[in-house]
């Protein structure tokens, strides 16, 4: 399923690292290796993390620098461009304009 918008990289996050035990852990980290076996994720990060505790988000956040890091690096010359999708009035703040980037709309084809 990532493959389809384009993705070729990242961590594999186990979250709720807090209500399992050491042995519950090992057992998943086996599923999920075997389930992205042969897959972009084969060798991926895995992390796992407690959003309540806060164990695992060095990993997290040192696996998501990486991947970051691994990207090409884009353009920044030239004039941006974005085409307006659509215009709308919010009560209390005025005129909105939403739009998408050339370059965005270019990759969710692919």
């Amino acid at each position: 399923m990532c493959e389809l918008p384009g993705i070729r990289r990242g961590p594999i996050v186990l979250s709720k690292r807090d209500l399992v035990d050491d042995e519950w852990l090992a057992a998943l980290d086996d599923e999920v290796a075997a389930a992205v076996a042969g897959t972009f994720l084969a060798a991926a990060p895995r992390a796992p993390v407690s959003a309540r505790t806060g164990d695992g988000l060095p990993v997290l956040r040192a696996a998501l620098g990486d991947a970051l890091a691994a990207l090409p690096l884009r353009a920044t010359g030239g004039v941006l461009r974005l085409p307006i999708d659509r215009v709308f009035t919010v009560k209390g703040h005025g005129t909105v304009v939403n739009g998408t980037s050339p370059a965005a709309r270019s990759a969710s084809r692919r």
